[in-house]
């Protein structure tokens, strides 16, 4: 059946040419129609997952979030109270500003960013689009560390 369409169309190849060039053109047309009822934007009202691009755009202020980082740290034989207290005390004071926000490891909601072995922990860092977060950020390490 393809061999008798290319037989076909080789032989009055100047219509095919004519009729694939109205069908682009109408799909053109079409887009230019119709274009502007295409919209990227979604609404999910009873699925899970609102709740949660709600609470995104609550603390963070939507679409222009999404800058993160990783804090890691390593202690040798484990974490203890001491380490785990200091390190709590520190992401505390990053995640009480309102443009950062900050899981630790050591919290329940962090609990899988700790090493099987427990000698590595990281903390995620989510930043508000302000650049500015992100020099704030550094600057308050700098501070802590010394």
């Amino acid at each position: 059946m393809l061999k008798k369409i290319g037989v076909i169309a080789h032989a009055h190849r100047r219509v095919v040419v004519v009729i694939w060039l109205a069908v682009i053109i109408a799909l053109a047309a079409g887009v230019g129609v119709f274009g502007n009822s295409f919209s990227l934007q979604f609404n999910l009202p009873n699925v899970e997952s609102a709740q949660g691009f709600e609470l995104l755009e609550q603390r963070f202020g939507g679409e222009e979030s999404g800058r993160s980082g990783t804090i890691v740290v390593r202690s040798a034989g484990g974490f203890d109270d001491t380490q785990q207290a200091a390190l709590n005390e520190y992401f505390a004071v990053l995640d009480a500003r309102p443009d950062m926000r900050v899981v630790s490891p050591f919290s329940d909601e962090g609990a899988r960013q700790v090493s099987p072995r427990g000698t590595i922990a990281f903390a995620t860092v989510s930043f508000a689009a302000d650049i500015n977060a992100v020099e704030e950020f550094l600057s308050i390490y700098e501070e802590m560390k010394a």
